[in-house]
């Protein structure tokens, strides 16, 4: 679950910072080209999976970028076994 509540300034600059580490580790992991729905999908599900992180009372800015990498990561194998 999600949690949607407000977050405070100190909040969103330690949920930015997660998110811009696990995207910088995405891209650094991609050996090739990234089409614009492939990005848009992967920012999406980083940003769903750390909003949960952050929901649950995660706060150390390390975990939240491996619980929000992990998620993707899970999703995204699933969904390649499924198209196999």
């Amino acid at each position: 679950m999600i949690f949607l509540g407000a977050y405070d300034p100190d909040q969103v600059r330690l949920l930015a910072a997660a998110l811009d580490a696990a995207w910088c580790e995405l891209k650094a992991d991609d050996c090739g080209p990234m089409s614009e729905a492939k990005k848009s999908k992967l920012i999406a599900a980083l940003t769903k999976n750390l909003l949960a992180a952050a929901g649950s009372g995660q706060r150390d800015p390390g975990k939240l970028k491996l619980l929000a990498l992990s998620g993707v990561a899970r999703h995204f194998v699933a969904s390649s076994l499924l198209q196999e």
